[in-house]
């Protein structure tokens, strides 16, 4: 499948889109926000593309001079040249999802290692991008898909710590905060699991655990993640625990 068509496919059923993102944005079916100069390209659940913004003179070309990959589409404004560099994932990958918490963080260290090789601009958070389709951008496919292993050999994979720094970091937006979240989350959700360990305790230990993740997200992520996210990621994480605290089973 070429890129244009698999973009279209890969589309929320409904994705945020607008005209102009500093008045806002609104969530539309497909069909109306494909309309729109700007859409949301990824589901809230999973990351089947990846998007960086490259403010330069010759943005849909910089990954050339900067010996990084190729995007499988850049998307230029043809007034300034700026555009939006999007690769494609063969195996998109889920973000809020315990039992996929390594893919994250692997796939979290590529887009920082990624970003930083384009010269990017760290507070992008790819949630809206240039739609590839619509008549006021140039388009251009130039590579196909990429596995994850492929993206890392072309950059300098981040150390977990540095993944960490960046989620303090005010000026980032990427996938390491959701990574920081799930870590952080993690331990003291293994220590207080026993204390809901009880018939109807379920509930309770998820919410307790949802008043962490708003904690978690307000004072270790700069820019906090979207409510939506933190929600996902606290339940996701409950469940994983729940069904496997006194199982001996541990997410090693």
């Amino acid at each position: 499948m070429s890129a244009l068509p698999a973009f279209v496919e890969s589309l929320p059923r409904r994705p945020y889109c607008t005209d102009n993102p500093r008045l806002g944005q609104s969530v539309r079916e497909r069909s109306v926000a494909l309309r729109h100069s700007h859409l949301q390209p990824n589901t809230p659940g999973k990351v089947s593309w990846l998007a960086f913004d490259a403010d330069q003179p010759d943005g849909a070309t910089a990954w050339d001079r900067l010996h990084a990959p190729p995007p499988t589409l850049a998307v230029e404004n043809p007034t300034n040249g700026h555009a939006h560099l999007l690769y494609r994932l063969a195996a998109p990958v889920p973000r809020t999802d315990a039992a996929r918490a390594r893919p994250l963080l692997y796939l979290a260290a590529a887009q920082e290692g990624l970003r930083r090789k384009l010269e990017g601009d760290p507070g992008y958070s790819g949630h809206l991008c240039k739609n590839p389709l619509h008549p006021r951008w140039n388009t251009r496919q130039w590579a196909g898909e990429y596995s994850l292993a492929e993206l890392a050999e072309w950059v300098e994979l981040p150390r977990i710590a540095e993944m960490r720094r960046c989620a303090l970091d005010p000026d980032y937006a990427g996938l390491g905060r959701n990574c920081t979240l799930f870590e952080v989350l993690r331990q003291p959700a293994y220590r207080l699991v026993r204390a809901y360990w009880r018939p109807n305790g379920f509930e309770a230990f998820c919410q307790v655990l949802r008043s962490l993740a708003d904690g978690a997200n307000a004072t270790e992520i700069s820019t906090p993640l979207p409510t939506s996210e933190v929600k996902s990621i606290a339940a996701s994480i409950a469940r994983w625990i729940w069904q496997r605290a006194y199982s001996g089973e541990r997410d090693r």
